[in-house]
């Protein structure tokens, strides 16, 4: 199985990206409720099964906005996966994990960063229209990393 999704899109993704700080960082939204739940989604924190297994923080965000995170390992013996996790939902903020394997590779940019152990790779999903979460997972993932934000203003 080829382990490049769109060599194309996955070079010029890699091209545009600085070594530091060292992960990537993607965005998606996704749609009201999970589809095998009664909703049109496609992911959910509240799911589990297959390749992913929802973590839901305890603060009540929407099931539908999250942080996806990608590895090789499954989540139960991954404990870089369970450590990143942990310090995401203590700060409010569900988690998704992808377990990646090449049997498994559905040919997505997450599988092919994964699979080639390039960086961590974090994926925002929020549901249509979920500016404020949105803004929220993102402000948590910059604080995780170390990485100051600054406002429009330069503050």
């Amino acid at each position: 199985m080829n382990i490049r999704p769109a060599p194309l899109f996955s070079q010029l993704m890699l091209d545009m990206r600085d070594r530091e700080p060292n992960f990537i960082l993607t965005l998606h939204n996704n749609i009201d409720g999970y589809g095998d739940a009664g909703g049109n989604g496609g992911i959910s924190a509240s799911q589990n099964g297959g390749a992913f297994h929802g973590l839901l923080a305890e603060s009540g965000m929407d099931e539908d906005d999250a942080l996806l995170l990608a590895g090789t390992l499954p989540y139960e013996t991954s404990r870089q996966a369970q450590r990143v996790a942990g310090q995401f939902l203590a700060r409010g903020v569900n988690v998704i994990y992808e377990h990646v394997t090449q049997a498994r590779n559905d040919c997505s940019f997450s599988n092919y960063v994964a699979l080639n152990q390039i960086a961590p790779y974090y994926n925002i999903e929020a549901q249509h229209g979920h500016l404020e979460p949105q803004k929220a997972i993102l402000d948590a993932l910059m604080d995780f990393e170390g990485i100051e934000v600054k406002d429009s203003e330069g503050r």
